[in-house]
């Protein structure tokens, strides 16, 4: 029983077995499925940054823990307080606004009556070609005309204001 044990939790890469990482994956996945429960929905949406680096994180160390190329119990605990750490800083964020703004960051104005701001496109890396082509794609035209504002969102995405 020792011995299974040993294989199941303490076994480092080149003694890990192949039932032995599929039982760990069995075991990562329903603890994947938790955190992201406990995490909260925004974990898998994408918001910005913010969000990204935690899936990204969790991800990598979750691998490891399968692979055997990192100690199991630490790699869960490490994932839980993660995720623990994320899930309290989006509340903290909820309630102290300039936090939220220094972890997820700003919107950027790009556009505003009829001229494109320069000066938010080059501090962006975004260029007039990038924004015809939101345009296009969300609102199946070329032209700027009913356009009154284009924003970069937090999360990376181009929105517009329409005119009223």
């Amino acid at each position: 029983m020792d011995h299974i044990i040993h294989l199941l939790f303490k076994a480092n890469q080149s003694e890990i077995t192949w039932w032995a990482m599929i039982f760990r994956g069995i075991v990562i996945y329903f603890l994947a499925i938790f955190i992201i429960r406990f995490g909260g929905k925004r974990i898998l949406s994408r918001f910005g940054t913010f969000d990204v680096v935690i899936s990204i994180i969790i991800g990598a160390i979750l691998a490891k823990a399968i692979v055997g190329s990192a100690k199991f119990i630490p790699t869960i605990i490490t994932s839980c307080v993660l995720v623990s750490i994320h899930f309290f800083l989006s509340k903290l964020t909820l309630y102290y606004h300039p936090l939220g703004h220094q972890v997820k960051g700003n919107p950027h104005l790009l556009y505003e009556n009829g001229n494109f701001i320069d000066a938010a496109l080059k501090k962006n890396n975004i260029t007039h070609d990038d924004i015809i082509e939101a345009v296009r794609l969300q609102t199946q035209s070329e032209s700027l005309e009913n356009v009154d504002r284009i924003y970069l969102e937090r999360n990376g995405q181009i929105s517009f204001v329409l005119h009223s």
